[in-house]
C-alpha cells in the first residue's frame, strides 16, 4: 500500500496500465482497490479519471466511508476533470457509502460552474427523492428532541429538567446545528436542485427546508439564492440580522458577494457585531436575557481598541455569566468580524462582584500574547 502511494506521485503514463491490472487482481480487497483508485486519480489526467470510472463500473469497492472520502478528495483536486465523469458517478449514490461523497462533489461542481444543469438533469427525480428524505430526517430529529424536552418538563423534576436544558443538543452550543451531517447534506442538495427551483416539486422541497428550526440551513439556502439572483423575502434577511447567531454569518456571506447593501445599517456597529460573534453558537432560549455592560479601551500586542462585555442570564441554571470579545477597532465606525479573543461562561453572583470580575478580565487581556499568558482560543468556554 505504501509502495502504491509513493508510485502515484510519479507522473508517468506507463503507471496507469499497471495500476489497472493490480485493481483487477485485488477483487477480494476493497481496501487495496480504493487505494489504487486514489493513486490513479492522483495522476490528474483525462485518461486516469476515465480509468477510475471504468474500474468502478467493472467492480465497485465497498468499504468504510473514510476510505471513500480519500478517493473523492483526490477527485476534487481537479474539478475540471471531475466534471467530465460526474454523470457516471451519480448512479453510485445508490450505495450509502458513496452517496454523501458523490453529492458533495456534484454540489461543488454545480456551485463553481464546472457542471451545467443538463449534465445531471436526467437524475433530477432521484436526487429530489434523496433530498426529500434528508430534510425529513432533519425535521424528524428536531421533533423528537422537542418531544423529549416536553416529556421531561411534564415530569416536573427540576433537577432533571435543568440538567437536560444545560446539556441537550437543543440548548447547547451546538443547538443551531441540529445534525451537522444532515445540515451539510441538505445544503448540498440545495445547491444541486436550485437551478430547478421554478419547478413545482422542487419549489415544494425548498419550502419544506424552511420548516427546520435550524436557521443556518435557511440562511445558507437564501445566500445561494441571492448568489444566483433569485429573489429572497426581505423578512428573511431581517430575521437573520436580528438573530445573534445568524448576524455574523449573514454579514460574512453578503460581504463576500459584495451585497452588503442588503444588510440593515442599524446593525452595522461594533456592539451588534461583537454580540453576534460571542453568541453565534447559542440559542434564542439562552440569548433573551443578554445585555451589554460596557466597552473598555485596551492595548494588546500594540493594537489599540475596545473589548466588549456582556452579561447573560442562563434560565435553566438560574445564574449570571460575564462574556467578552475583542479587540474591536478604536474607530467605532469600523468593526472586526474575526476577533481572536472570545471568552464566555465566567460566572458571578452578586452585582458587587461584576466590576471586580471585569477588572480581572481586563488584566488577563492586557497580558494576552505574553510568553506565560494563556492563549484565549485554548480556554474559551461556554455554559
Amino acid at each position: 500500500n505504501i509502495l502504491i502511494e509513493k508510485t502515484s506521485a510519479l507522473k508517468d503514463k506507463s503507471i496507469l496500465p499497471v495500476f489497472e491490472k493490480l485493481y483487477q487482481k485485488a477483487e477480494d480487497s476493497s481496501l487495496v482497490q480504493l487505494i489504487l483508485l486514489k493513486a490513479i486519480a492522483k495522476q490528474k489526467t483525462k485518461e486516469s479519471f476515465q480509468s477510475v470510472l471504468r474500474l468502478m463500473e467493472q467492480e465497485t469497492p465497498i468499504a468504510d466511508s473514510y476510505l471513500i472520502e480519500d478517493l473523492f478528495y483526490a477527485l476534487r483536486d481537479s474539478l475540471q476533470l471531475s466534471a467530465e465523469i460526474i454523470s457516471g458517478l451519480i448512479p453510485y449514490t445508490r450505495y450509502p457509502e458513496y452517496k454523501d461523497e458523490v453529492y458533495d462533489l456534484l454540489s461543488v461542481l454545480v456551485d463553481s460552474g464546472f457542471v451545467k444543469t443538463e449534465q445531471y438533469a436526467k437524475y433530477k427525480k432521484e436526487i429530489l427523492l434523496d433530498a426529500q428524505a434528508e430534510i425529513k430526517r432533519v425535521l424528524a430529529s428536531e421533533e423528537q428532541k422537542k418531544s423529549e424536552k416536553l416529556e421531561l418538563e411534564v415530569n416536573d423534576d427540576e433537577a432533571i429538567v435543568n440538567s437536560y436544558y444545560a446539556n441537550s443538543s437543543i440548548y447547547s452550543a451546538d443547538a443551531n446545528n441540529t445534525d451537522t451531517r444532515s445540515s451539510y447534506s441538505t445544503l448540498n442538495y440545495a445547491r444541486i436542485l436550485l437551478p430547478f427551483y421554478k419547478e413545482p416539486a422542487v419549489d415544494k422541497y425548498f419550502k419544506r427546508t424552511y420548516k427546520s428550526e435550524n436557521t443556518y440551513i435557511a440562511l445558507k439556502i437564501d445566500m445561494l439564492k441571492i448568489k444566483r439572483n433569485i429573489p429572497v423575502p426581505d423578512s428573511n434577511i431581517q430575521r437573520y440580522i436580528k438573530s445573534d447567531f445568524d448576524r455574523q454569518e449573514l454579514y460574512y456571506q453578503l460581504d463576500k458577494m459584495k451585497k452588503l447593501s442588503l444588510f440593515d445599517s442599524t446593525y452595522l456597529n461594533q456592539e451588534k457585531i461583537s454580540r453576534a460573534l460571542i453568541y453565534e453558537d447559542f440559542t434564542d432560549e439562552n440569548n433573551d436575557s443578554i445585555t451589554f455592560i460596557e466597552k473598555d479601551r485596551v492595548i494588546v500586542q500594540g493594537q489599540i481598541g475596545y473589548v466588549y462585555f456582556f452579561r447573560r442570564y442562563n434560565k435553566p441554571q438560574e445564574c449570571w455569566y460575564v462574556d467578552y470579545v475583542g479587540v474591536q477597532p478604536l474607530d467605532t465606525s469600523k468593526f472586526n468580524v474575526s476577533c481572536k479573543m472570545i471568552k464566555t461562561g465566567t460566572r458571578f453572583g452578586k452585582e458587587s462582584e461584576l466590576k471586580a470580575l471585569i477588572k480581572d478580565s481586563m488584566e488577563d487581556i492586557r497580558i494576552y500574547g505574553r510568553t506565560r499568558a494563556k492563549r484565549y482560543n485554548q480556554y474559551s468556554e461556554s455554559s
